[in-house]
C-alpha cells in the first residue's frame, strides 16, 4: 500500500513539474514576443543618472514673471515641465534664428525658461527626456517654452548667443503655473541677464585636502573598480608620493598622486562601425567620476560640456557645491569607440560652514561685464582653504 502511495506522489510531482514547465516557456515565449522595436532602445537607457538641472528657471503667467536660483525649488519647476518639454522638443519644426528684437517680444509672452550654468548639445538633452529626436542645434545654454494664444513656441539660446525658435503644436490647455516658492524676477533689456530677487545668504565652503590612497584605499576602491582595476588585484608602483596602477595585459594605467591629481590612460579597441550613443557615452564617463564621491566630501562633479571630435567625445565636468560652481580645475574624461580613452582631474574635498555670504546685487555686476557674456554664481577661493559666493563669467 506505502509503495503504491509513493508511486503516486512522483507521478502528481512530476506532472506538476512538467506543468510549470510548460507555463515558464510560454512566458518567456511572450516576453519575447512583447518586446518593443530595437529603436526605441535609447530611450529606455538610464540616462537621467547623468542628466543636469538648470541651475535658473523663470515662469511667466498672466504677464507676471517669478522665477529661482540655485535651489530645490529650480528642480522642482524643472520637474513639473518635462513632459511639456519633452511633448514640445517631439513636435519642433525647422527652427529659424531669431532677431534681438524678436527674442525680446517672445521673452514677454506667458511661458517658462530654463537656464544651465554649462552648455549641451540639444541632442543630450533630448536624450535625458527620452525625447527620441529633437530638432538640430549647437550647445545649448538656455532652453524655454512660450505660448501665444492656441500655439506653442520652442526656444533655446546657443553659446554663440543666437537664439532660435521653433513651433512646437498647440498650446497646453493644462501647465504648472507660479508657486509661493518663486521669487519676483525680470530680464535685462537685452533678454539676455535674468535677475532673480530670491535675497539669499550662500554658506561658506572648507576647502580640504582629499584623503591619501596610501591611508585610506577604500576611498578610492569603487572609482579603481568601475575602471576594471580592482586596486587589491591590479599591481602598483609608488613614485613620488603618487600610486601608479598598471594593467599590462590591457595597456592601461591609472596614477593617482597625494594632492588628489588623478590620471587615467587605455587603449581602446578598433570601432566596430556603429557609433555609441553620445547619452551612453556620457553616462559611462559620469559613472567613473561619480565613483570618487567618497572623497570629495561635499563637493560633486556636474556635467559642464561635450564636445565631439570624430570617434572621440571629450565629457568635461566642473565640481559644484550645493549645486554652484567651484572655481577649480574641471575633469576631462575622453571616450572612443565605447571605452574610456584618458581621465584626468584633481580632486577637491568641500564642506559647508556656518558662516554666510550674500552676493553682490547681480544688476551691479553685469555692469563690469560684456552684454554678451553670461553671470552665474561661483565659490571662488578668498582665504588659504575657504571659499565665498561671487557673481562670475561662465562663458
Amino acid at each position: 500500500m506505502w509503495e503504491k502511495v509513493k508511486t503516486a506522489l512522483i507521478v502528481l510531482l512530476g506532472l506538476s513539474a512538467l506543468f510549470l514547465l510548460s507555463r515558464t516557456w510560454v512566458y518567456d515565449m511572450e516576453r519575447e514576443s512583447a518586446e518593443e522595436p530595437a529603436e526605441w532602445a535609447p530611450a529606455r537607457q538610464d540616462y537621467g543618472r547623468a542628466a543636469v538641472t538648470p541651475s535658473r528657471c523663470a515662469v511667466t503667467a498672466d504677464g507676471v514673471r517669478k522665477g529661482a536660483q540655485y535651489s530645490s525649488v529650480v528642480r522642482g519647476v524643472y520637474q513639473s515641465f518635462r513632459p511639456f518639454l519633452a511633448e514640445h522638443l517631439s513636435a519642433a519644426s525647422s527652427p529659424r534664428r531669431l532677431a534681438e528684437s524678436e527674442w525680446g517680444a517672445l521673452m514677454a509672452r506667458d511661458g517658462v525658461y530654463f537656464e544651465y550654468t554649462g552648455s549641451y548639445p540639444l541632442s543630450l538633452l533630448c536624450a535625458w527626456l527620452s525625447v527620441k529626436e529633437g530638432p538640430e542645434s549647437g550647445d545649448v545654454t538656455a532652453l524655454g517654452l512660450a505660448f501665444d494664444r492656441d500655439q506653442t513656441d520652442l526656444y533655446w539660446r546657443e553659446t554663440d548667443g543666437s537664439v532660435w525658435c521653433a513651433k512646437a503644436g498647440p498650446r497646453n490647455a493644462e501647465w504648472p503655473g507660479l508657486t509661493e516658492s518663486l521669487s519676483a524676477c525680470s530680464f535685462d533689456p537685452s533678454g539676455w541677464l535674468l535677475t532673480v530677487e530670491d535675497d539669499a545668504a550662500y554658506p561658506g565652503v572648507s576647502l580640504l585636502p582629499p584623503p591619501d590612497i596610501a591611508e585610506d584605499l577604500a576611498a578610492y576602491t569603487p572609482f579603481m573598480e568601475v575602471l576594471g582595476m580592482p586596486p587589491l588585484s591590479t599591481g602598483f608602483y609608488t613614485a613620488g608620493g603618487s600610486r601608479v596602477y598598471i594593467d599590462a595585459e590591457g595597456n592601461r594605467s591609472c596614477e593617482i598622486a597625494s594632492d588628489g591629481s588623478v590620471f587615467y590612460t587605455g587603449s581602446v579597441p578598433t570601432a566596430s562601425g556603429n557609433r555609441e550613443p553620445d547619452a551612453l557615452s556620457v553616462l559611462r564617463a559620469y559613472d567613473t567620476v561619480t565613483a570618487l564621491a567618497q572623497t570629495m566630501g561635499a563637493a560633486e562633479f556636474t556635467l559642464r560640456g561635450v564636445e565631439r571630435d570624430g570617434e572621440k567625445l571629450t565629457v568635461t565636468f566642473m565640481v559644484t557645491v550645493g549645486r554652484i560652481p567651484l572655481a577649480v580645475e574641471p575633469a576631462v574624461v575622453v571616450t572612443e569607440n565605447g571605452r574610456i580613452a584618458s581621465l584626468s582631474l584633481k580632486l577637491c574635498s568641500a564642506a559647508f560652514v556656518a558662516e554666510s555670504v550674500k552676493p553682490l546685487d547681480p544688476n551691479h555686476a553685469a555692469l563690469l561685464t560684456a552684454k554678451t557674456e553670461r553671470l552665474g554664481l561661483c565659490y571662488r577661493e578668498v582665504s588659504d582653504g575657504s571659499a565665498a559666493v561671487a557673481w562670475a563669467v561662465i562663458g
